[in-house]
Formats: C-alpha cells, structure tokens, sequence
C-alpha cells in the first residue's frame, strides 16, 4: 500500500507541474496576442511582455529598461525575481540565480571583450569559488 501511495503522490505531483506549464504557456501566448498580431512578415513587436499566473502574480518579465537594456526576469511565487538574464550597457551579458530571499547564488557572465565569468555563492550569498580566480 505504501508503494501504491508513494507512486499516487508522484503522479499527482507531475500533474500539478504539467497542469502549471500549460497553463503558463498558454498565459505567454495570450499575452502575444494581447500585445499585438502578427504582421504581414510573421513578426510579432512589443515593448515588454509581461506573464502572470492565475492569481494576478508577475511570474516573467521580457522587455527593454529605459535605459535600452534588454532583459528577461523569472519570479517565484511571492513576485521575488529568482533568475535573471540580460545584456548590460556596456555589452556584458548575465545570468544571475537568485534564492527566494534574494541572494545571489550563481552568476555567470561575459564581457564584452569575451571575457568569461562564473560566481558560486554559498547560501548566505557569500562568494566561495569564480572563475577565473579574483
């Protein structure tokens, strides 16, 4: 009976996430349709694309800042960004890891004269290996 359990919790779990997936999806393709139809050439433009779950929450943000940084943030649950990627100003590219309560836990870069760059923190957010070495 436990066995039976175990698998029963399991797939009610997968379910949960499948049902979740499809239904973000389908949130990101109604949030195209929103922001405008496609043009005669197959492009669909917009300034930001924002994606939010069934209870009102940001959970993905696609856009362009002021400053003409383009970006793409993921939430959690509680609208706290956990990952983001970008291109900054001055041509580095970025991919931050973030927890729940915001500390940065990976970080991996390129800058703009393509030099590579990889933090790991622990989970205070404290830097304890990168590469190169600082």
């Amino acid at each position: 009976m436990d066995e039976l359990t175990r698998r029963l919790d399991a797939l009610e779990r997968w379910d949960r996430w499948l049902t979740r997936t499809v239904m973000l999806m389908a949130l990101a393709f109604a949030a195209l349709l929103a922001v405008g139809w496609k043009s005669p050439d197959g492009t669909v433009e917009a300034q930001e694309l924002v994606v939010m779950d069934k209870d009102g929450k940001k959970r993905a943000w696609l856009g362009v800042d002021a400053d003409g940084t383009p970006g793409l943030m993921l939430f959690g649950q509680d609208e706290r960004v956990r990952a983001v990627l970008g291109v900054g100003p001055d041509g580095l590219t970025l991919l931050a890891l973030d927890d729940a309560n915001g500390k940065k836990h990976a970080e991996l870069g390129v800058a703009s004269d393509g030099t590579p760059g990889l933090v790991l923190s622990d989970k205070d957010g404290t830097p304890v290996w990168s590469a190169p070495p600082k």
